[in-house]
């Protein structure tokens, strides 16, 4: 057996089965034996943690209107929305910046999606970063509740 098997091991970190759905999948439970059967995604689910964020006080959060609203205006399209939060990633705070790179790579892969032969076989984006939680009306809420 090995460390992940065994029974002492927290239920979160052994493998998920009809009897432990709080566990994670390893590709051995899928059939899954080498890595080109792996999508190429990085996959983050994260917060900003007030400890963390004292050490990075010159980070900030979008402002729409003063980031984004006039190049969406002017354009209206997704990619000139993406490129006004490119050019104030440096100063962005870390979640925000995961924002970016998965519009950024959401982009690339519907671009790449358009210009494949095979149509049915999906293009997936390369980041997929995601608030876990949010303020929605006043109070921390899971980001997946919020429209």
């Amino acid at each position: 057996a090995t460390a992940v098997e065994l029974p002492r091991v927290c239920p979160y970190y052994r493998p998920r089965n009809e009897r432990n759905a709080l566990g994670l999948v390893y590709g051995e439970t899928i059939g899954i034996t080498s890595w080109e059967e792996l999508i190429p995604t990085v996959v983050w689910r994260g917060t900003d943690f007030p400890g963390y964020l004292h050490h990075v006080r010159d980070f900030r959060q979008p402002d729409f209107e003063r980031d984004v609203e006039k190049k969406l205006l002017t354009s209206g399209k997704d990619e000139d929305a993406v490129e006004a939060m490119r050019e104030v990633y440096d100063y962005l705070i870390p979640r925000w910046k995961g924002v970016v790179l998965t519009a950024e790579a959401e982009l690339e892969a519907k671009k790449k999606q358009q210009r494949q032969q095979n149509k049915e076989e999906p293009v997936v984006p390369w980041a997929d970063i995601k608030f876990a939680d949010c303020i929605y009306e006043k109070s921390k809420t899971p980001a997946v509740n919020v429209d």
